[in-house]
């Protein structure tokens, strides 16, 4: 049993290196050009001249969801809630990659979204951004940095 184990984790990890099950796809947000290193596509690489732009500390990456709400609903206190929709912002998770991103709406001074898609960015410090700011996302352990294109 333990060998058949050990036989079907391989043939799986085989599969993986080949390019043929990749169980992150779901997490690469759509809209975004992906230039990661594990691409089966290696005449597209990222620009090496992005280490040395401006750089952004990501600390942490959001989706954002929105709830639609029945007429005449009510909050905690019986109270009729006034808006229809209520719009949050909950963690999610992107692959490690490098992508090619455009900066979106800022939300707050650390809290910035990626233009075409519903992935949110927050910063450790506030950068120095604006709407239509293009760059390179590198995405590593669940964090990144974002590179500011001159």
């Amino acid at each position: 049993m333990k060998r058949k184990s050990l036989t079907l984790l391989f043939l799986f990890y085989v599969l993986i290196m080949q390019g043929q099950v990749n169980s992150y796809d779901k997490y690469v947000p759509s809209g975004v050009r992906n230039y990661s290193t594990r691409s089966s596509n290696n005449s597209e690489r990222a620009p090496q001249s992005y280490k040395n732009w401006d750089n952004y500390d990501v600390i942490s990456f959001y989706e954002k969801k929105e709830i639609n709400l029945d007429y005449n609903s009510l909050d905690q206190n019986g109270e009729e809630i006034s808006v229809r929709t209520i719009t949050y912002y909950a963690p999610t998770k992107i692959k490690d990659g490098v992508y090619e991103v455009e900066i979106g709406d800022k939300i707050s001074s650390k809290f910035y979204a990626v233009s075409g898609t519903s992935t949110y960015l927050y910063f450790r410090y506030t950068p120095y951004l604006y709407k239509f700011d293009e760059g390179i996302l590198v995405v590593s352990y669940s964090s990144g940095t974002f590179y500011k294109k001159p």
